[in-house]
């Protein structure tokens, strides 16, 4: 596959095997070493396990994409840029485009629980829980990060009208969902704060601190003033994974 992002088919199939991912030695080397500085900064962190994409297979009437596992440590030296991007682990995650009843698009600002603080679209990456014999529930995983980053539940017709899956980031990858919701952008806020309110009071960590809402005409120049941040970044996808829908909608 050429295309950084393709359209979801309903042809895909999506498989986990319950395998290591092989990296070289002298990868794996440097791999250990940066986690090694990264405990002696920040003792708190866990090397616990990743799923992420092993290969694609093209068939005559599917593709299936494979998944395996590796760990958090390879993954934070990919990030950090400590190893050769063909190395780079394509970690399994969702994410969404969320659509308020006021034509707005909102765009989360990761809080202090997340890995990095930026502006993303609201998701997260896929777990065991995710998993259904040897197939990944892409939609199960959804609906697991809209209940903790949101305290939403996205069957509820009273905040979600719909939602289905979109594209695929096959560089990162990305299952991309479109949600239209129920409720206005004022709304949606006040349902963030409410739920944020409930975390702190039982000291769990705040995964979206605020929303950032956009549309079709002015959603470059929120990306200008997000740049112009020195102290919250931007997802690397999330211009490309907008520009995309944006270009595909008109």
């Amino acid at each position: 596959m050429k295309e950084a992002i393709i359209p979801f088919k309903e042809t895909y199939r999506f498989y986990f095997e319950n395998t290591p991912y092989k990296l070289p030695a002298n990868i794996k080397e440097i791999v250990y070493k940066n986690w090694k500085e990264l405990l002696e900064k920040r003792s708190n962190i866990f090397n616990g396990e990743i799923i992420c994409l092993k290969e694609v297979v093209e068939n005559e009437a599917t593709t299936d994409f494979i998944f395996n596992l590796s760990e958090y440590a390879h993954f934070a030296a990919a990030k950090m840029e400590k190893i050769p991007k063909e190395y780079k682990p394509k970690v399994a995650d969702v994410a969404a485009i969320i659509l308020t009843s006021d034509d707005y698009l909102a765009i989360s600002k990761a809080g202090d629980a997340s890995f990095k603080q930026q502006y993303q679209l609201l998701g997260g990456v896929v777990d065991f829980k995710s998993i259904n014999g040897k197939e990944i529930d892409f939609r199960k995983c959804i609906k697991m990060e809209f209940a903790e980053e949101l305290g939403l539940d996205i069957d509820d017709k009273k905040y979600v009208i719909s939602y289905n899956e979109l594209y695929i980031d096959v560089d990162s990858f990305s299952m991309i969902f479109i949600f239209k919701l129920n409720i206005s952008s004022e709304k949606l806020l006040e349902k963030l704060k409410s739920h944020n309110d409930e975390l702190l009071r039982s000291a769990r960590g705040v995964e979206v601190e605020d929303f950032v809402f956009v549309n079709k005409d002015n959603y470059i120049d929120a990306f200008s003033s997000f740049k112009e941040s020195e102290e919250v970044g931007v997802c690397p996808n999330l211009e490309e994974v907008l520009d995309f829908y944006f270009r595909d909608v008109k």
